[in-house]
Formats: structure tokens, C-alpha cells, sequence
């Protein structure tokens, strides 16, 4: 509050001392308008600049989608090529188990079978 009573002891009234014309001039900072360099001097080749960047940014943009959309299919393909050489492995060791299971079972068979033989080749010799 301290600050608005300093404000109270700030003349509101420009000084008798100023001419009108000095008054004319004094403009308050939140009514100024900002100056800004002027656009139209070289606003046809600055134009024409900025379509070219422009366009130039829109073709980069392409490219960069375009390598996207390929590296995205690239990542699938990869994956579909792993998913299926992972089952290729995985029927091939199942492949591989199912014949050693079906060499040991036909190994026992054929032992039995031996053991048949040898009997009967022994009850003959008897």
C-alpha cells in the first residue's frame, strides 16, 4: 500500500515550464505504438524466399515420412522373418525330439526282437 501512496505524491499536471509543442511529444510508454521495420521494402524477394524454405521443408517433411513408413515396414518384416525361423527352429527340435523318441522306442523293439531270436535260435540248437 506504501507504493500507491507514493503515487499520490506524483504530480498529475505536466510542469508550466514545457511549451505545448514539448508536450505534444511526451507520449505515455502503454499508449506508444512499437516500431517495427518497415515489411514492404523487401517483402517481394523475402516472399519469394519463404516459399522456397517452404516448399523445401514440405519436400524434407516428405522424405522424412517416407523413410519412416520404410523403416516401419522394414521393423515388420524383420519381425515376421523371426517369427517364423523361431517356429522353423522350434518344429525342427520337435522334429528332432519325435525321432529320438521314435529311434529309442525302435531300438527297444528291436531288442526285444533280438532277445526273440537268440531264444528261439537257442530252443532250436537245444
Amino acid at each position: 500500500f506504501a507504493f500507491f501512496s507514493d503515487l499520490d505524491a506524483v504530480p498529475a499536471a505536466v510542469p508550466a515550464t514545457e511549451t505545448p509543442m514539448e508536450q505534444a511529444h511526451v507520449t505515455p510508454v502503454s499508449q506508444a505504438t512499437p516500431i517495427l521495420p518497415p515489411l514492404t521494402v523487401h517483402s517481394g524477394v523475402d516472399l519469394g524466399r519463404l516459399e522456397r524454405v517452404e516448399q523445401q521443408l514440405a519436400l524434407l517433411w516428405e522424405k522424412v515420412q517416407q523413410r519412416d513408413q520404410k523403416q516401419d515396414q522394414r521393423h515388420s518384416d524383420i519381425l515376421g522373418l523371426y517369427g517364423s525361423l523361431r517356429e522353423q527352429l522350434q518344429s525342427q527340435n520337435e522334429r528332432e525330439s519325435f525321432e529320438v523318441w521314435v529311434s529309442s522306442l525302435m531300438e527297444q523293439r528291436l531288442g526285444v526282437l533280438r532277445g526273440e531270436l537268440e531264444q528261439e535260435s537257442s530252443n532250436r540248437a537245444q
